[in-house]
């Protein structure tokens, strides 16, 4: 909750509004949103934007990172405060390392909203079918710093990719009998 003096911050707000989609089972917007990973169809998404986010999620420069949040979530609406996307690229690659850090570094190479639109698409129905879980509310952060900086939140995905696992991490995967993947 925010005091008085804070602004809200509109990061949390819109994401918010996104679980809450899921807590109400309003697949019909779910629906709307997913829409917006085409080009072709992204304008069959802009009423449950609208609704969601508001005029201020038309604004040129806003609009395709309300638009792919939106759209990720309503594709895999699996959120969990696990940190960037990095993280869960990370617990992508466990399985199948190799392979996966091509298309890792697929993304890292994305110099624009639109391509990285596409390449965090396709990740993110790799998490769906994996089960696992990624952090909407770091995403969005992120998309909205990748339009300043998008060299920055890359090398912060790609620091939490090539990261030595956390001891928790250790921990939980010795507890379970598996194995951690550095």
């Amino acid at each position: 909750m925010t005091t008085p003096t804070e602004k809200p911050d509109p990061d949390r707000s819109f994401v918010e509004r996104l679980l809450q989609l899921v807590e109400k089972h309003d697949r019909g917007r779910l629906a709307e949103l997913r829409r917006a990973l085409s080009p072709t169809t992204e304008h069959q998404a802009w009423p449950a934007l609208g609704a969601l986010a508001g005029a201020r999620a038309f604004e040129r420069e806003q609009r395709l990172i309300y638009l792919t949040v939106g759209a990720l979530f309503a594709l895999h609406p699996a959120h969990r405060a696990i940190g960037n996307f990095g993280v869960t690229c990370r617990h992508l690659a466990r399985d199948r390392e190799d392979a996966f850090e091509r298309r890792f570094r697929r993304l890292l190479a994305c110099d624009s909203l639109e391509d990285l639109r596409d390449q965090l698409a396709h990740l993110t129905k790799m998490a769906k079918a994996a089960d696992k879980g990624v952090d909407y509310f770091e995403l969005f952060k992120d998309l909205r710093r990748f339009r300043h900086d998008p060299q920055r939140v890359k090398v912060d995905w790609a620091r939490e990719y090539w990261s030595a696992p956390r001891s928790e991490e250790i921990e939980a995967s010795a507890a379970s009998g598996q194995e951690v993947a550095a």
